[in-house]
């Protein structure tokens, strides 16, 4: 099972606070150390040229990033400090998401150690998401297979709405959302919307995401889904929308993922968002989640 991965980390983003850009270096570390991935699965991916970014973001938001002239403002939205350094990190994540999602469709199953940015719009950036690594890559698939049918299904505890604002023109590519809004309703709504209750627990989580995720699946149809697994629904994370333990959240992951594998619905999976105060923890539940699909790629893929 390929993995895709960008070694490249600024030193401004070496710090606790700037975690969720960093973290799939502590996921990997892991899936190494306890060899669940070999190193010869994964892939080490380098930046895109701008004009990939341009598929999904406007002209003049590339150039402040690439310049360094996002206001304070557009910087306190993303939650960091932005300079030109960060370019090459946040295009490399993009191009591991292309790949992930080429991949799957060649061989059916392939992950991302990063990715899953979907607070990103065309013209700005929210919680850490500079570009929208999703909506590009489903772009990019989409200009080279026409009638490609994508599900992007999005598992993370809030809601994707920067994905959903840059895909609204694409009839085949269709969204699944899985969230709760907290107090702030979006603009933008999934194909398949499902608002949970604030704190929801793990049990009751699971139960009304794999009714609805069906339900979904049989009615898009997909020939790809780009599933943007996310662990911020973990009780301990900083978002605080949901009170889902390690092992439900690993439940949740095997149970998805299997789905799809079994059903030989190619799978490319994104990270998305988590940031529980403790890092150690964050990259061990993204951990889990590549541990899961590795286990069924083991268990449904060898033998088919």
């Amino acid at each position: 099972m390929k993995c895709f991965h960008s070694k490249i980390l600024p030193r401004l983003l070496q710090d606790k606070a700037s975690l969720p850009l960093w973290k799939g270096k502590l996921s990997c570390d892991m899936l190494l150390d306890e060899n669940i991935l070999s190193a010869s699965e994964i892939i080490d991916c380098q930046p895109l040229p701008s004009e990939v970014i341009r598929s999904a973001h406007s002209r003049s938001y590339l150039h402040k990033i690439l310049s360094g002239q996002l206001d304070m403002k557009e910087q306190m939205l993303l939650g960091f400090r932005v300079t030109p350094e960060i370019y090459p990190m946040v295009s490399s994540s993009v191009n591991a998401s292309i790949s992930t999602c080429l991949t799957a469709l060649a061989e059916r199953v392939s992950v991302s150690l990063s990715g899953g940015m979907h607070n990103a719009y065309e013209d700005f950036g929210i919680n850490y998401s500079i570009f929208n690594d999703i909506a590009i890559s489903a772009k990019i698939v989409r200009k080279m297979y026409p009638k490609l049918k994508i599900l992007i299904i999005d598992t993370d505890a809030d809601h994707g709405a920067g994905t959903n604002s840059l895909l609204l023109d694409d009839a085949y590519t269709k969204t699944f959302s899985f969230h709760s809004y907290g107090s702030r309703k979006p603009s933008f709504l999934s194909d398949y919307d499902v608002t949970v209750a604030r704190y929801i627990e793990g049990g009751s989580y699971i139960d009304l995401l794999m009714g609805r995720l069906a339900t979904a699946l049989e009615r898009a149809m997909p020939d790809l889904v780009i599933w943007v697994s996310g662990v911020s629904a973990h009780y301990l994370d900083q978002s605080r929308l949901m009170r889902l333990h390690a092992n439900d959240l690993f439940y949740r992951d095997m149970m998805i993922s299997r789905a799809l594998i079994k059903n030989k619905i190619p799978l490319a999976v994104l990270l998305g968002g988590g940031n529980n105060d403790n890092p150690i923890l964050t990259g061990k539940l993204h951990r889990n989640t590549i541990a899961a699909v590795k286990h069924n790629v083991a268990k449904y893929m060898v033998s088919s």
